[in-house]
């Protein structure tokens, strides 16, 4: 079979697939007859439940942010200064490189490629955990980091508390990214709003229970955000893996040969995607570490601040999202 008919085939079961799980979020077939103004409506129709979701993201810090400030200046103090170690140098750092797998995953839908859409999810999965293991090493010092570069001892304990308490939890959301990015550069774009969504909703929820109910104080707050974190990891999962949306492969699992095969070419782009990510994430956060070398109330409205900051991101984030996929797609497609 020439390679021709191997790519008409592969787009004949992407339309069967297509017609038998057919959702809104699926875009006419022949795009290149769209209208300016249906071109911005599918743009739109991408963008809206990714947008929506993302003004959710923040929500648990500004809550951590609004419950500490009645424990004290300093735990304030301490979880704005964990909570910008974890973005500056975790967080930042391990989405940027997830998103250089949206690039594989959408043009692999474009083409009509859905096996191979699942095969660069796993891998980044697997890359995603390889990358958190050298991100955590330099987090298991931490406290010593800290009063390395001068700051309060007392803000440094609560601090390194957040940290190591949240790691698990971030691990867990590091897991969860290659799966939202396999939904959405496929056009499913609702399972990363509900992933978001239902976060937020049990952060809440175990924010009352363990520090309001059973008084665990900044330790409660901890544990509830980090099992915010694995809560939109499983969800994430479960609606890939049971949601019925997609079709699954037997020959495609996470732990196989396949899965760590043909690795330098999807890191080449996760490190092109930091490249281009990190800088103006670092640049917002640069203000709370200039502010944690100051007094302690500023440092806590700097916290305050930043929690309320991070909601002005969320509205390109969609964008970029609809975006990204779109190009993707129509790249995959050969429609350049």
């Amino acid at each position: 079979m020439s390679q021709d008919d191997k790519k008409d085939a592969l787009k004949a079961n992407l339309l069967e697939f297509e017609q038998q799980t057919r959702t809104t979020e699926k875009g006419p077939e022949n795009e290149k007859e769209l209208t300016l103004a249906q071109r911005f409506k599918t743009v739109f129709g991408l963008a809206y439940m990714p947008i929506f979701g993302s003004l959710f993201h923040p929500i648990y810090t500004m809550v951590n942010a609004a419950v500490l400030g009645r424990e004290g200046t300093d735990q304030l103090a301490g979880f704005g200064l964990g909570s910008l170690t974890l973005g500056i140098m975790v967080i930042s750092i391990q989405s940027s490189f997830s998103f250089g797998a949206s690039t594989f995953i959408s043009q692999a839908y474009g083409a009509g490629d859905l096996e191979s859409c699942a095969i660069y999810r796993n891998r980044q999965c697997f890359l995603n955990a390889c990358m958190f293991l050298l991100l955590l090493i330099p987090q298991l010092f931490i406290h010593d980091i800290y009063i390395a570069i001068g700051q309060n001892p007392e803000i440094a304990i609560y601090a390194t508390q957040y940290v190591h308490t949240v790691l698990p939890g971030i691990f867990f959301y590091s897991q969860s990214q290659p799966y939202a990015s396999f939904s959405s550069s496929q056009r499913v774009t609702w399972y990363t709003m509900a992933s978001t969504i239902t976060g937020t909703a049990v952060h809440a929820l175990l924010v009352w229970l363990f520090y309001g109910h059973l008084g665990w104080g900044f330790t409660g707050i901890c544990w509830a955000t980090t099992f915010m974190w694995f809560t939109r990891f499983a969800v994430n999962f479960g609606l890939v893996t049971f949601g019925g949306r997609f079709k699954s492969y037997d020959n495609v699992k996470l732990f196989s040969r396949q899965t760590v095969s043909l690795l330098p070419q999807q890191i080449i782009m996760g490190l092109k995607s930091m490249s281009m990510s990190l800088w103006g994430w670092w640049a917002f956060d640069i203000f709370t570490l200039m502010a944690s070398y100051l007094a302690t109330e500023i440092i806590a409205a700097q916290t305050v601040m930043r929690s309320i900051g991070l909601l002005t991101f969320m509205l390109p984030v969609g964008f970029a999202s609809a975006c990204g996929t779109l190009v993707g797609n129509s790249v995959g497609q050969g429609n350049f």
